[in-house]
C-alpha cells in the first residue's frame, strides 16, 4: 500500500490507517510528513482513541464514501476488515481491490495451502478485485490453518498486520486509468 502513496503523489487521496492504539499504528510520522509534503488527506483511527479518530477503519471508510464519490478501494490488513470494506464497496458500486494473506508453505502453487476460492493466493494474487472475490464465499469468513484444514477465520489468527488501508479513486477516471482521487 505505501508503494501506491509513491504512485499516487500529486493526486487527490485519501488515506485511513488504524490500529488498536496508538502505539501500534505504523509509520504515523512518515505518513503525517509525506501527507503534508503531498497534499493527500490522512485519516488515523485507533479503536481506544488513543489517537485520531475513536472507531475502525470499516466505520471511518463508510462516512469517508457517505460524504463523498469514489471509483476503487485498495485495501490491505486483516481479513474481517477487509471483507467488511469489500461490502461497502459492493454498495457503493466502487472497484474494489484486497491485498490477502495466507499460509504461504510452497509459495509457487503445489501445496494448495494457501487456496481460496478457485485460487491460490501464492500464484495468483495476492491482490484480487470484486470479480475474484465474488467467487470466495470463504473470503472474510474461513481460513485454512497449517495443516490445511478450513477453520473459521477467527480461530487462533496469530499475530495480526495492524495497518489497515483503504484507497478510493474517482470514477470520472478510472476506464481512463487517470485515477485522480484515492482513499487509502
Amino acid at each position: 500500500m505505501l508503494s501506491l502513496l509513491v504512485h499516487f503523489r500529486g493526486r487527490d487521496v485519501t488515506l485511513i490507517t488504524g490500529a488498536r492504539t496508538a502505539s501500534e499504528l505504523l509509520f504515523k510520522d512518515w505518513l503525517i510528513a509525506d501527507s503534508k509534503e503531498h497534499h493527500f488527506k490522512l485519516i488515523f483511527a485507533t479503536d481506544d482513541g488513543s489517537y485520531g479518530e475513536k472507531n475502525q477503519v470499516p466505520k471511518v471508510a463508510e462516512t469517508v464514501l457517505r460524504n463523498g464519490h469514489f471509483d476503487a478501494i485498495y485495501t490491505c490488513g486483516p481479513e474481517p476488515m477487509m471483507k467488511k470494506i469489500y461490502d461497502l464497496a459492493m454498495e457503493a458500486r466502487c472497484h474494489i481491490q484486497v491485498s490477502l494473506e495466507r499460509v504461504f508453505k510452497c509459495g509457487v502453487g503445489i501445496c494448495a495451502a494457501c487456496v481460496i476460492g478457485p485460487y491460490l493466493v501464492c500464484h495468483d494474487g495476492p491482490v484480487f478485485s470484486e470479480a475474484e472475490l465474488s467467487g470466495m464465499p470463504e473470503f472474510g469468513h474461513m481460513r485454512r490453518d497449517l495443516s490445511g484444514k478450513k477453520v473459521p477465520l477467527n480461530a487462533a489468527l496469530g499475530l495480526l498486520c495492524t495497518l489497515c488501508c483503504l484507497e478510493i479513486i474517482s470514477r470520472a477516471d478510472c476506464d481512463l486509468g487517470l485515477h485522480t482521487k484515492y482513499l487509502f
